[in-house]
């Protein structure tokens, strides 16, 4: 498995967050925080998991964090965005 923080390192790539699509129940939070992603937005379509993830994101308490329930689809020959209000958990 590639270590995050050192790919960042050796491919010399400075950023500050992460974009993470399928949150689901997060398992990747601390490899972020570890490698300096200290703003984090997570984006999760499925109800179930997207209120889980939303319990687990409350209790990290130490990065910028946000989430989104959203859903892609494809309708007909067009692809529709669907979404709810943006959910910031806290600003530290």
């Amino acid at each position: 498995m590639i270590n995050l923080k050192e790919a960042l390192t050796e491919l010399n790539i400075n950023c500050s967050g992460v974009i993470h699509v399928g949150g689901h129940k997060a398992q990747e939070y601390q490899e972020y925080k570890d490698a300096g992603l200290t703003h984090q937005v997570w984006i999760e379509a499925n109800p179930h998991f997207f209120m889980r993830l939303l319990m687990l994101l409350k209790k990290m308490k130490t990065v910028l964090l946000s989430t989104m329930q959203c859903l892609m689809k494809k309708k007909k020959s067009n692809s529709v965005w669907q979404t709810t209000e943006p959910h910031p958990l806290f600003y530290h």
